[in-house]
């Protein structure tokens, strides 16, 4: 099915939070990034984390309408870990699989799970070793994914109305690996719609995820011989 992972993953908001605004003539990047200054100033010794440090999500979507995101823990290399991060399978998630079945869907359980997500999204950002960032421009509360733009379309300047600019992102900080997704609707009829859908695939791809990140963990954690660290 084009596109099943991609669209069940990006459907899943938990914050449905208004739209970040910023003063005349401010871009979205430049309020984060007076935003990250204040929270530094306030929590300069925050352990593990570089609050300065602008992720490349921020370039792709510095607005959104909807955000979620989830974190986990992974003792390996930053190389090892978006090795496994494109490398891991259907067949190392189970309950994925299973949900999948419930909802009639079929995609082969020894492709990456990556490449099964990129049918239909592009690739946005690659910062070896710290963050990957995939897209798509899309109408996910239609049929595999209703129109798309035209070939070549430039995300960050999309703007026509009726549609849903999505985000995800991998990004390693430190020892924790996180997984972030925006979603910005071009005009209010497309918000409705998306928050409709969201309420149905929700539970559904909140789960994939965390389920996808707990088979990263496995795999970046695990050395030859088959032992973990």
């Amino acid at each position: 099915m084009d596109g099943w992972l991609g669209w069940g993953i990006i459907g899943s908001p938990n914050s449905n939070r208004p739209l970040r605004t910023a003063r005349a003539g401010q871009t979205g990047t430049e309020l984060l990034t007076e935003i990250r200054a204040s929270v530094a100033l306030t929590f300069p010794m925050w352990p593990g984390i570089t609050l300065l440090e602008m992720a490349a999500l921020d370039d792709v979507l510095p607005e959104f309408h909807f955000r979620e995101r989830h974190s986990t823990r992974v003792e390996a290399s930053p190389e090892r870990v978006f090795d496994a991060v494109r490398s891991v399978t259907l067949a190392e998630m189970p309950v994925a699989r299973m949900l999948m079945r419930m909802r009639g869907m079929q995609a082969a359980t020894n492709r990456p799970v990556l490449q099964e997500a990129m049918r239909g999204f592009t690739l946005l950002a690659d910062d070896p070793g710290r963050e990957l960032v995939i897209g798509s421009v899309a109408q996910p509360w239609r049929l595999r994914g209703g129109r798309r733009p035209e070939p070549g379309t430039d995300f960050l300047e999309f703007r026509d109305p009726g549609y849903a600019k999505m985000a995800m992102s991998f990004r390693l900080n430190g020892a924790m690996l996180t997984t972030e997704t925006r979603v910005l609707l071009t005009d209010g009829r497309a918000r409705r719609r998306f928050r409709a859908y969201w309420l149905v695939i929700r539970p559904f791809s909140g789960l994939v995820r965390r389920v996808w990140l707990r088979a990263i963990v496995r795999r970046a954690e695990l050395v030859p011989g088959g032992q973990g660290p």
